[in-house]
């Protein structure tokens, strides 16, 4: 008894611990009750403790249980977290089922071109039917869940590797407002899917003649050992991997602002004229071609504003200035805009675009009056009333 209470004392400890250090540290939780579940069954210190696989089994089910129940009780305390994304509670839980698939086919068939920094062009799925995939990736874990549980004593690798698979995906890939898809997010999780492989490998190759277990295990590291190196070596050139990104995710906005935004900043630091001349050209080409993807893009939006007001003064900025205050009325803001608007902000009070004090003023107080449990607006509001405008009285009152 001693032992199992410091056994329990260390994992709250570590908890707590994970927790404190990032929120999805909390799937240490079903981690544990899937090790105990598959691998020791209610064995400890040498005894056969017939109630541990009970208890382990009740506290998954109660976790389901529990996210469910706020799912219908509470809905408003998720919905809330959705408001700054461009998908609600509903198109992100069907969009998951979808991309834990997609996870494991990356896995399975591990393709550099489709892998990367961002996914945003990955579609979202509207409704069961749009995309129809969505419709058959969750009739496709209900299937691999069922059988699951019909061949529980048989089959336990197969059931580590969906159970450690599905835990550590619990709090990122369900409801929880996240962005939609991270690599990152799999590093742990496909641990039991590894570990099935190499299961599969032991138990299906012969154990005779020239070892094709081992010739199979090198084939497979040889393999994902190439590919790493071709990673590392896109990643080690931040001009070759947004180039890389951009051609393999034409439709993704953050790729194309990545390569964008890396040609504007090697253009301002060029020496030489000829140089800064094709960069600054190739970056507003790209700002321009994330523009024809989102024309309500805020980011293309004031980068096009700042190019063509610097650099580019024989163009029309004015049109981008007015875009700007027709998308500001129609659309709603994300919370990836306010980093758009704050470049605004510093473009504006450094009088390097033209964008006049008091339009920039109507659009800050346009934002304001549309979210007005959001003080970010009426602080910009203030700051550039004090800082720029010198209205001090303004600035007071504002804040």
């Amino acid at each position: 008894a001693e032992e199992a209470s410091r056994c329990l004392l260390l994992m709250v400890m570590c908890l707590v611990l994970a927790v404190i250090s990032k929120e999805d540290g909390l799937v240490l939780v079903p981690l544990v009750l899937v090790l105990e579940l598959i691998f020791f069954n209610g064995e400890y210190a040498g005894r056969q403790l017939a109630y541990l696989p009970r208890i382990c089994a009740a506290l998954m089910l109660a976790g389901l249980v529990t996210g469910i129940a706020i799912l219908l009780l509470q809905p408003a305390w998720l919905a809330d977290g959705y408001a700054g994304r461009p998908f609600d509670l509903t198109e992100r839980a069907l969009t998951q089922a979808r991309l834990l698939w997609i996870y494991l086919g990356w896995f399975a068939l591990p393709d550099v071109g489709a892998m990367g920094l961002h996914h945003d062009d990955i579609v979202l799925s509207r409704s069961l039917m749009q995309p129809w995939t969505t419709a058959l990736a969750l009739l496709a874990w209900v299937a691999v869940l069922l059988a699951m549980l019909l061949r529980w004593q048989r089959w336990w690798p197969w059931h580590f590797a969906i159970l450690w698979y599905l835990s550590n995906h619990a709090l990122e890939s369900t409801l929880y407002p996240l962005e939609l898809v991270y690599e990152h997010r799999n590093y742990l999780a496909l641990f039991g899917p590894s570990l099935l492989v190499a299961w599969l490998i032991w138990q299906v190759m012969p154990a005779s003649g020239v070892r094709p277990r081992a010739v199979v295990a090198g084939l497979v590291v040889l393999v994902c050992g190439v590919q790493l190196v071709q990673r590392s070596s896109l990643w080690s050139d931040e001009e070759r991997l947004a180039l890389y990104q951009m051609r393999h995710h034409p439709a993704s906005l953050r790729s194309v602002y990545h390569y964008a935004n890396t040609q504007l900043r090697l253009g301002e630091a060029a020496t030489e004229d000829s140089e800064r001349e094709d960069r600054l050209t190739l970056a507003r080409h790209y700002y321009e071609q994330m523009h024809e993807l989102d024309p309500t893009d805020f980011t293309a939006l004031v980068s096009l504003l700042y190019l063509d007001s610097r650099y580019f003064s024989s163009l029309a900025s004015e049109r981008w200035a007015d875009t700007l205050l027709a998308v500001a009325k129609e659309r709603d803001l994300l919370s990836v805009d306010k980093n758009a608007l704050s470049l605004l902000y510093r473009c504006v009070s450094l009088r390097v675009c033209d964008f006049a004090d008091e339009r920039f003023r109507e659009l800050l107080a346009l934002l304001s009056e549309r979210y007005p449990q959001q003080p970010y607006y009426p602080d910009l509001m203030a700051r550039f009333a004090g800082e720029v405008i010198g209205d001090y009285p303004a600035a007071i009152e504002l804040h």
